[in-house]
């Protein structure tokens, strides 16, 4: 994950807020007030090279973040992501790989799994999850959540309980 919590405790404290914001019903306006508060606990949190998030985060890397948190459900291309941060798919790239330590469909990836992971709470189906997070194809969406989480979305469930 792009995000990635330094300890258990912010972890599981960043589920709950997700769990809760999905709650209020509004999942593209949770995600994004999600995204300003890890933001504004940038100390609690660091990319995958280790350096904390500063609170200067360029502007296309911020509305990039914010697009694909409102998004992250559709069928999202990179250029779309650029076209809206106002600046040109190499620039972007450039630039979330500089400021966040990882590509921007890693972060997509990272805002889909951890709906997945809500939606299984919840007791979706994995094919309900999938297809409400913006994975096109189920084997695909298990590939990827196990190559994340160590598990198949379907042990991830069944862990649950």
């Amino acid at each position: 994950n792009c995000f990635r919590p330094k300890d258990i405790k912010t972890a599981q404290m960043a589920e709950e807020l997700v769990r809760l914001a999905r709650e209020q019903g509004n999942s593209a306006e949770a995600f994004s007030g999600l995204l300003e508060l890890f933001c504004h606990l940038s100390d609690e949190y660091e990319n995958q090279n280790g350096r904390s998030l500063k609170s200067n985060m360029p502007k296309a890397v911020e509305k990039a973040l914010n697009f694909m948190a409102r998004n992250y459900s559709e069928k999202l291309s990179l250029k779309q992501i650029a076209e809206n941060s106002y600046c040109s798919v190499t620039y972007l790239s450039k630039l979330f790989k500089e400021y966040m330590g990882c590509t921007v469909y890693e972060q997509l990836t990272s805002y889909r799994i951890l709906s997945a992971k809500q939606l299984l709470r919840e007791g979706k189906s994995v094919s309900e999850a999938c297809f409400e997070c913006g994975f096109g194809d189920s084997s695909n969406f298990i590939k990827v959540f196990k190559e994340i989480n160590g598990m198949t979305p379907f042990e991830y469930k069944k862990s649950l309980r």
